[in-house]
C-alpha cells in the first residue's frame, strides 16, 4: 500500500537478486504451509530445535498442551481478550484462536525474534491484537506492534506502535 516502500528498498539493497529470490520462495512456502495448517505455529518448533537450542530458557509450550490450556480456560465471545505474557512464537495465541477466533490477542516476550514470529503467525492467520517486546516481570517495554486492517480491503498488516519511555530516572 506504498507506506513502507523506502524501508523495503533500503532493506533489499543488502541482498543479491538470488538471495531475494530465495527469500520470496521461503515466504511463499511458509504461506502455503499455513494455508494447509490454519492456526498452527509455523515457526516455534523449528526455532526451538534449530536456532535457539533452548538457550535463555526458550522452551515453547508443546502444541498439545497449548490446545488443552486453550480449551480449558478460553471463554467464547466477541469482546474477550487473551494474554500470553511469554508468547514465544505465538503457539498459545494460535491455540486460543482455534477455540475463539473472535477475541483480541495480546502477547509479550523478552525476545524480539519471538515477537516477530508471533506477529507473522497472527498477521497471516488474520488475528487482531498487539505484541510487546518487553520484560514481562519488570514491565519494561522496548517495542510494540498491532495487527491492523486496511479500511477497504480489510487485509491485515503490522503497525509499529509508539512507546513512551517507561523507565524512571534511575534507569529501572
Amino acid at each position: 500500500m506504498q507506506q513502507k516502500e523506502d524501508v523495503y528498498h533500503a532493506t533489499i539493497k543488502k541482498y543479491t537478486s538470488e538471495e531475494l529470490t530465495m527469500f520470496s520462495q521461503a515466504f511463499a512456502s511458509t504461506v502455503l504451509w499455513m494455508e494447509r495448517h490454519p492456526l498452527e505455529d509455523a515457526f516455534g518448533e523449528y526455532f526451538q530445535q534449530c536456532i535457539s537450542h533452548g538457550h535463555n530458557g526458550q522452551f515453547f509450550t508443546p502444541a498439545h498442551l497449548a490446545k488443552l490450556m486453550a480449551e480449558i480456560v478460553n471463554p467464547v465471545g466477541e469482546k474477550n481478550r487473551m494474554l500470553d505474557p511469554c508468547c514465544g512464537s505465538g503457539g498459545l495465541i494460535l491455540s486460543s484462536a482455534q477455540v475463539n477466533r473472535g477475541q483480541e490477542f495480546f502477547g509479550g516476550d523478552i525476545s524480539e525474534i519471538c515477537c516477530k514470529m508471533t506477529l507473522i503467525n497472527m498477521c497471516l492467520n488474520d488475528l487482531a491484537g498487539e505484541i510487546y517486546h518487553m520484560n514481562t516481570i519488570s514491565q519494561q517495554i522496548w517495542r510494540a506492534w498491532r495487527i491492523c486492517r486496511w479500511p477497504i480491503t480489510h487485509h491485515p498488516y503490522i503497525q509499529e506502535l509508539s512507546i513512551i519511555d517507561n523507565t524512571d530516572s534511575s534507569g529501572k
